[in-house]
């Protein structure tokens, strides 16, 4: 009689046990995706680099085209020889900084991140920074060590969220390239626009403002 209880015992123990440990391996699990990056659920910050450089770089040429045109007609005015040189040279920086983000982004290949085309009709984002209102995080990349972003509503100027993050803090399950921090937008939708303040690893500052369309 004492053998067969001993035996129940056991068998109940071990039951528990496994219970236990099925329970915890799914509240990993659990917890695993909940925190999950999706194409939905994340902004890079490269992008909205990107769309700045695509914007400065299509003002640049149209500088550039207008200025050669004026000294078509007026091939002897020094200032405007001037100005054309400094726009070439500040096309050429631009460029450069494109081509530097490209090769950024060729390494998170992999990682979810946001769609930059537009949504489809009758949403009304045509231009500029289109994202989804339910969002949960900001991601970065490794290159950048502290950042600051503000985004405002394009017609009070009043604040919509803002975070700063001073510490990159790497996802291992993304091959730490990339640190992520809580956006929430509020419900909010309409047009903004974000000013964003960042250094990167060479210590170089950059700073630049983008508009778009929460939708």
């Amino acid at each position: 009689m004492m053998r067969t209880k001993f035996l129940l015992l056991t068998t109940l123990c071990l039951f528990t046990f496994l219970s236990c440990n099925n329970d915890d391996d799914s509240n990993q699990n659990q917890d695993t995706e909940d925190f999950a990056i999706t194409n939905e659920n994340n902004l890079y910050v490269g992008d909205l680099y990107r769309l700045y450089l695509d914007s400065e770089i299509d003002v640049t040429n149209n500088l550039i085209s207008s200025l050669q045109m004026q000294i078509a007609l007026d091939p002897n005015n020094v200032t405007l020889i001037n100005q054309l040189s400094e726009a070439v040279n500040q096309l050429e920086a631009l460029e450069s900084q494109e081509t530097i983000q490209i090769n950024i982004e060729t390494t998170l290949l992999g990682v979810p991140r946001v769609p930059r085309v537009p949504p489809v009709p009758p949403q009304p984002c045509t231009a500029g920074a289109c994202i989804p209102s339910l969002l949960d995080y900001l991601t970065i990349s490794n290159d950048i060590e502290t950042i600051s972003i503000i985004f405002r509503n394009m017609q009070t100027e009043e604040e919509i969220t803002s975070l700063e993050i001073n510490q990159f803090t790497p996802l291992p399950e993304y091959n730490n390239i990339i640190s992520t921090a809580n956006l929430n937008f509020d419900g909010f939708s309409g047009e903004f626009f974000v000013d964003v303040e960042s250094t990167n690893i060479n210590n170089q500052q950059i700073n630049f403002t983008v508009s778009g369309y929460i939708y």
